[in-house]
Formats: structure tokens, sequence, C-alpha cells
């Protein structure tokens, strides 16, 4: 490797994240990596290449108000695969993660018995999460004082004008079969097939809104534990919560798919 290659901007970033998930995976990985940047480390770093805190300052604060959303990306409108982080300064004990399983599943998936139950392994627990017109592949994990959560999302929204699409042929087929007006059938079906495409992209951009909102529910969870930790009474209560809530909406769902 030759020490004096420069690389652009975007291409540092890159490597450093690609890093970031080698060390993450390597069996023989260290336990000095700790995940995320606090805003002092992220501010020497900018110091180092020559860039202004007022310029940080203002990234921040204009990626704090952009939507989700806004940065995702798409094919022709239609939002792709892509990951939702977030880093909590504090270290969540594996022992707890049943503060985090609700918010990781569904009591639907969670009726249907183990097989769709968060797992843990040491101190990460993953799940994969259906909800209507989405999947996600949720991991949370914790290390030195900080935890980490990842969601990697892929809405099948697309489904809803394919699946019009059909339908639409089918009925355009059979209008047509019957000799119904030619010129009424196609407008209709163009209309269909507008609405159809255009709702189904915002039907995804909104899965990705609430895949957001269920990790950001998370942090939050990770939060409460941290500020009970002074309140032993408040960390139980909120455990016995969580879990009388779990319950009902398990037998709730058991009984709407007719398990019970």
């Amino acid at each position: 490797m030759d020490d004096k290659q420069v690389f652009s901007e975007k291409e540092a970033a890159d490597l450093v994240l690609e890093a970031v998930r080698l060390q993450e995976q390597s069996s023989s990985s260290t336990d000095s990596y700790t995940p995320g940047i606090s805003y002092t480390e992220l501010l020497r770093i900018a110091g180092d290449v020559g860039v202004d805190e007022k310029y940080l300052r203002e990234a921040v604060n204009t990626k704090k108000s952009r939507k989700v959303t806004e940065n995702w990306p798409t094919f022709m409108g239609w939002p792709l695969s892509s990951k939702i982080e977030r880093v909590v300064d504090y270290e969540i004990s594996p022992d707890n993660f049943d503060i985090v399983e609700p918010e990781m599943t569904t009591p639907s998936m969670r009726a249907y018995g183990a097989a769709y139950i968060p797992k843990t392994l040491g101190r990460t627990i993953t799940s994969t999460l259906y909800e209507q017109t989405y999947y996600a592949n949720m991991k949370v994990s914790s290390r030195n004082g900080r935890t980490k959560i990842e969601s990697q999302v892929m809405s099948y929204a697309y489904a809803f004008p394919v699946s019009l699409a059909i339908a639409g042929s089918g009925a355009t087929m059979a209008a047509l079969s019957k000799g119904g007006p030619a010129s009424i059938v196609a407008i209709v079906m163009l209309l269909g097939a507008v609405a159809a495409w255009f709702g189904g992209q915002a039907l995804a951009r909104s899965d990705i809104r609430k895949a957001k909102e269920r990790v950001d529910r998370i942090a939050d969870l990770v939060l409460d534990e941290a500020a009970s930790l002074d309140d032993p009474k408040l960390r139980d209560n909120l455990k016995n919560t969580q879990a009388a809530n779990r319950a009902e909406q398990e037998r709730i769902a058991r009984e709407e798919m007719g398990l019970e």
C-alpha cells in the first residue's frame, strides 16, 4: 500500500465504514472498537483536514432537519434497500435485552412461536421483522459503553402496483372480449397505473419512516434503561409493564389468527 496515496472525502468515509464492518464481523477482533463517534471526536477529525467548526455545526444541523427519506437510495422513485443506524451513549447489558425485544418483533410474529423471536448471541440481539409492506433485519449490539442499533430495511410496496397492473390487465382483456369500449378501458388502466405507481412509492416512503421510528423507540428504551440505573424500582416497573403488554398483544394476535 502506498502511504502517500490521497483519498477523496467520499472514499475516506467509505473506507472507514468498510473497515468498521470488517472489524465487527471478524472473530479475532479486539474489544478496542467503540461504536459511534462523539461530536468532540468528529470535530478533531474535521480539524485535521482543515474544516472549520462552524461548517461542521451547519452540516450537523442540516442533517438533523432532513427527513430520513430525503437521502434514501432510489430507483425510478422507488426506495431501495438501505440501513438505518443509531448509537446510544450507554451500554445496555445483554441481561436486559428483553427491554428492547418487543420493538424487534411484532405480536403476530411472536404468536407463531420461537422461530420468530429475536435471538441473542453474546452482546448482540438480532431479528427479522415483518410488517405489512416491508421487512427489516434488525441488530442491537452493546460494547465499550455504547449501544448500536441497526435496521436494514427493504420495502415490498412495489407489489401494490404490480398486483393492480395484473388485475387491470385481466379486467381489460375481459372488457375487450365482451366488446367494451377500448378507449375507456385504456383510460381507466392508465389512471389506475399512475395511482398505483405513485401510491406505492408513497407507501414505501412511509415504510421507511416507520422503520426509523422503530429504531428511535429502541434508542429511547435504552436511554430509559440508563435513566433507571439509580432507581431499581423504576427498572422493575418498566420490565413488568412491557412483559404485561407483550403478553396481551400476543393473546390478541393469536385470537385474530385463530390460534386460540
